[in-house]
């Protein structure tokens, strides 16, 4: 696996972790509710809250051409993560050694890096691992073997809608910024850095800033 990269604001103490697991792209409500049943779970069992997302987006791996244009920058995912309440953000970084590793193989080794890991937390339908191997059955099987519990979120529904980053991502292209503060349970917002654009803002009086977006 490669080498993770840990952003820890506060300590995880010696009680264990419990994990919630995803992409998390958006941080919408659907992933808050994910996060917040393992920080439910962190709490009731006296351990720490973890959270573990992949960079780049998985599929920028293994299917490029189907690879979505992301909602955040992964410092923007970070920080909407911890304003969760997560004591603890794993970045896992996907490359092609990551995307061969079999679900099995993948647990194990998040297993042995954390050490105490109390639970795992994911979406009802989350997948993981080389072909889509890993999901909550495949959970569930190793839990019983390796001591952690298996918590399954069921998805929200906002309308007759699940909440979705494709969702946020439609929203978005059509213009719909209600809908999508709505989903994302605040208002979108970029960041990147600053560079030098037309410069029209020099023609019409107000001043502008140019921002770096690319990948977003």
């Amino acid at each position: 696996m490669p080498v993770p990269v840990l952003h820890a604001p506060r300590p995880l103490g010696p009680h264990g972790v419990c994990l919630a697991l995803g992409m998390f792209d958006g941080v919408h409500l659907g992933h808050q509710h994910v996060i917040r049943q393992a920080r439910s779970d962190a709490h009731a069992r006296g351990a720490a809250t973890g959270v573990a997302t992949f960079d780049p987006h998985p599929l920028s791996v293994v299917r490029p051409e189907r690879a979505p244009r992301l909602l955040q920058s992964l410092p923007q995912r970070i920080a909407s993560i911890g304003a969760q309440g997560a004591d603890a953000v794993l970045v896992l970084r996907f490359d092609e050694a990551l995307s061969r590793q079999g679900g099995d193989a993948f647990v194990r080794g998040l297993v042995a890096g954390f050490g105490g890991l109390r639970s795992f937390t994911v979406g009802q339908g989350f997948h993981f691992g080389h072909g889509r191997s890993g999901n909550v059955p495949l959970l569930r099987t190793l839990g019983r073997e390796l001591g952690f519990s298996v918590n399954a979120v069921a998805p929200i529904h906002i309308g007759p809608e699940v909440v979705s980053s494709t969702r946020v991502r439609g929203a978005l292209r059509d213009g719909r910024l209600g809908l999508v503060a709505e989903l994302l349970g605040r208002p979108y917002a970029l960041s990147g850095p600053v560079v030098n654009g037309d410069q029209l803002g020099r023609s019409i009086g107000f001043p502008t800033a140019s921002l770096a977006v690319e990948g977003l």
